[in-house]
């Protein structure tokens, strides 16, 4: 018996001993966490590195939420609402960690009335409640946090709280909330049941985790909604539990608490699979649709470029040709085929002009869109002569169709302006009128409305029903001002069906046969009446439409002149329109007739010199610097017919060796092409201007109208700048007017210096390339090179010495 006692006394020891073995094992935490399981306070270890939850008691649980829930971001963030609150609960978990660092491990904090966001119950809908904590450091180097809820909520406030968050978890749509560094916070039960989640494997993880291929759109949202804006039906790509795609739309926007800084996002997702699609169509053809209209741009802007030159050479030829056969008329020599010819160029002539205002048009609209200024070449316009010559040059109408200037008075009868802008948009809006009048009345109205120059064009047409009424709205020009079609492209995307017929709409108005010409002519109205400070409007109703604009007030202040008549003056459709290429009356009103200069006071003119080889020269010389041989040697028939002999280089390297080996008084005048191969016509003139230092008006002549073409010509030097086709009365009165103060100018003092005489065996190309090479600033100003005769052919082309 005794040794049996002694034995089971020493195993009860022993046993003791391993259970107080494994108890000093367990960390201070465990015990205490152990002990305080069923406390009536929260009880959560932290980790003081990562600040993330690593243990909480049950009471945690039933009054903060599931361990789960909090354990994958910092408690302080995660669970508190509010900088005022997070800042406090934040610090002094710091402080806590600090002093345990420095050995000063046994001070206790307490942060008192700190609001919280709980997630606890079976929805665990964030419902916020105020915890005074206490926080200290376990002897494990855990922080440590007791917290003690302030209030209880009374049966009222749980019946609430109950009936709001049924509503919110059983909602008809998706809804969650994500913290600032994109974790979900909470999500409702119909978002779990969309993407297949439980709570466990949602709330609490990052957002990423659930559609990792919008990674960019994601982080793109989140810059949005940290700019403060709300952003509505953003599609998202997310990835459910079983790894399905699903195409989902975000409406979100931000919660800030009391500070105004990011508290969480609140998001509502639905379904919109069908949607998206459509969508993508859709918006796939309205950029289809804009790229073709962009093309269309770019090909008309190139293509008509290349008929310049085209219709240039048959305008004058046609002039030429009816030139001869009126010749024949005073001859009184004219047959009757003659007769035939002579109608045929006439409507020839028209059709072409027809086709150059049309290029004009496609040019100046394309610059006018891309937001360049239009210069404007201000003068003097008598206001009723100039009405008369717009309805003189007018369309012609059906026989019942009646077209009239009306003058109403009220104001000076001359303005100041630009007769050709002026010219330019009363013909297309008359021509507009026209083409959609069948009987009745077309009136052109001058008068003044408040002082202002005013401009109406009145038809007696069907009318047009746009559905705008003329206004501008959001920022897109009346459908009926749209260049080639009457439909608004918008910038948002449309529905499918939408944008399946405004394409069709567009097609069908391009592809219209009743239409006479691009659909421009309205478009390129309304720019240049803006160019002119004036706003073109328009009303329209069944047997009226009306178009209209005023000039600014300058246009007529400052004017002393006779008041404007009132008057009724209707065409006389008997009498038909003068010819093209004639002279009319109004010259100066003449659209055709008037050069396109940059500045009429800019021409410099060489004096009258002597010829290399006579004591006076006895033809005006020109050399002509064209690249196309039909328009170089239609300037040189034309300038034959004024007594101008001429040269022609056939590009910018030619024109200085020809110039490098005339006297300095050979020429009287340079016509200059712009776009040429070897050397260009910029390049040239800037070496005659800069380097040569030739005194030789330079007239700029090109296909092209654009500013920039413009102000690059005025930098280099140009005199004056003409766009093709220059006509035959603008050719005749620059060289008249060149002739005329050529008398009266100074003789030119600074001469080129004696050349080096050229023979056949000399080292000529490799001189003059040497002499060309501008680039490397080696070309000698003057050039030196002796001079040699070259003989001209009959039609203008250099004979080859």
């Amino acid at each position: 018996f005794f040794v049996f006692f002694f034995v089971n006394v020493l195993y009860t020891q022993s046993l003791s001993y391993k259970l107080l073995r494994i108890k000093v094992k367990m960390s201070a935490r465990e015990v205490a966490f152990d002990f305080l399981s069923s406390c009536p306070f929260c009880l959560v270890a932290l980790d003081p590195t990562s600040g993330k939850p690593i243990q909480v008691n049950e009471t945690f649980e039933e009054y903060m939420g599931p361990f789960f829930k909090f354990q994958g971001y910092k408690f302080a963030d995660a669970a508190t609402e509010g900088e005022k609150h997070q800042g406090k609960l934040l610090k002094a978990i710091q402080t806590i960690v600090e002093e345990s660092d420095v050995g000063c491990g046994n001070n206790k904090i307490t942060v008192r009335n700190v609001e919280m966001v709980t997630l606890a119950g079976e929805a665990g809908l964030p419902i916020r409640r105020h915890f005074d904590w206490t926080i200290s450091m376990s002897k494990d180097d855990c922080v440590l946090l007791f917290g003690e809820q302030c209030t209880e909520v009374d049966i009222e406030q749980r019946a609430k709280d109950s009936e709001l968050i049924d509503f919110f978890q059983n909602a008809p749509i998706a809804l969650h909330w994500l913290s600032g560094e994109g974790n979900v916070i909470w999500a409702n039960q119909t978002e779990l049941d969309v993407l297949g989640y439980t709570q466990e494997e949602y709330i609490g993880k990052p957002i990423m985790n659930f559609c990792p291929d919008e990674k960019e759109l994601v982080l793109e949202i989140f810059k949005q909604l940290g700019s403060g804006n709300a952003i509505r039906d953003v599609p998202v790509r997310f990835r459910t539990k079983h790894g399905k795609i699903v195409n989902l739309l975000i409406d979100s926007n931000v919660k800030y608490d009391i500070e105004g800084k990011f508290a969480h996002t609140r998001c509502f997702i639905r379904d919109d699979t069908g949607r998206k699609i459509r969508e993508a169509r859709a918006q796939l053809l309205l950029e289809e649709t804009k790229r073709s209209i962009r093309l269309l741009d770019n090909f008309m802007s190139r293509s008509m470029h290349h008929m310049k030159t085209a219709l240039h050479v048959l305008q004058h030829m046609c002039e030429s040709l009816s030139s001869n056969l009126y010749t024949k008329i005073n001859d009184g020599s004219l047959n009757a085929e003659d007769m035939e010819n002579l109608s045929l160029l006439q409507d020839s002539t028209d059709h072409i002009n027809d086709v150059n205002e049309m290029i004009q048009d496609i040019t100046d609209l394309e610059r006018l869109d891309q937001g360049h200024e239009y210069e404007l070449q201000l003068g003097r316009v008598d206001l009723k002569s100039f009405g008369l010559t717009v309805i003189a040059k007018a369309p012609t109408t059906l026989d019942n169709v009646e077209l009239a200037l009306e003058l109403a008075g009220g104001g000076p009868a001359i303005i100041e302006s630009d007769v050709i802008v002026l010219t330019r948009i009363l013909r297309r809006l008359i021509e507009n009128a026209v083409q959609a009048t069948k009987q009745g009345t077309i009136t052109l109205r001058i008068g003044y409305n408040e002082g202002r120059c005013t401009f109406t064009v009145i038809d007696s047409g069907p009318g047009v029903n746009t559905g705008d009424g003329g206004v501008i709205n959001d920022g897109n020009l009346p459908v009926i001002f749209q260049k080639y079609h009457q439909q608004i492209i918008p910038e948002e995307t449309l529905d499918i069906d939408e944008a399946t017929d405004l394409r069709q709409k567009i097609l069908d108005g391009l592809s219209s046969h009743r239409k006479n010409g691009l659909g421009i002519g309205l478009a390129t109205s309304y720019h240049l009446v803006l160019a002119l400070g004036g706003d073109l409007r328009y009303s329209s109703r069944p047997g009226e439409t009306i178009f209209r604009f005023s000039l600014p007030l300058k246009a007529s202040l400052n004017i002393t002149t006779t008041p404007l008549d009132s008057q009724r003056i209707v065409k006389d459709v008997s009498v038909t329109s003068p010819p093209q290429g004639t002279e009319l009356k109004l010259q100066t009103l003449s659209i055709e007739d008037q050069p396109m200069v940059e500045d009429e006071n800019a021409l410099r003119v060489a004096p009258a010199k002597q010829d290399i080889h006579h004591n006076a020269k006895p033809k005006f010389s020109v050399l002509v610097v064209e690249d196309t041989n039909a328009a170089a040697k239609l300037l040189c028939m034309m300038l034959k017919k004024l007594d101008c002999s001429s040269i022609r280089a056939e590009n910018g390297k030619k024109a200085l060796y020809i110039l490098c080996d005339a006297s300095p008084d050979k020429f009287d005048l340079i016509l200059m092409d712009l776009r040429m191969p070897v050397i260009d016509g910029l390049e040239t003139t800037e070496i005659i201007k800069s380097e040569m230092e030739l005194n030789i008006p330079v007239m700029a002549l090109t296909g092209e109208s654009s500013l920039e073409t413009k102000k690059k010509c005025e930098a280099i030097g140009f005199d004056r700048f003409y766009t093709k086709p220059l006509r035959r009365m603008q050719l005749k009165d620059l060289v008249e007017e060149l002739k005329s103060s050529a008398a009266v100018l100074l003789t030119e003092k600074e001469s080129l210096v004696t050349r080096t005489k050229l023979n056949a065996n000399n080292n000529m190309d490799i001189e003059t390339d040497q002499t060309l090479k501008r680039r490397n600033n080696d070309l000698p100003t003057p050039c030196r090179r002796d001079h040699q005769m070259v003989a001209v052919g009959e039609t203008g082309q250099i004979v080859a010495p």
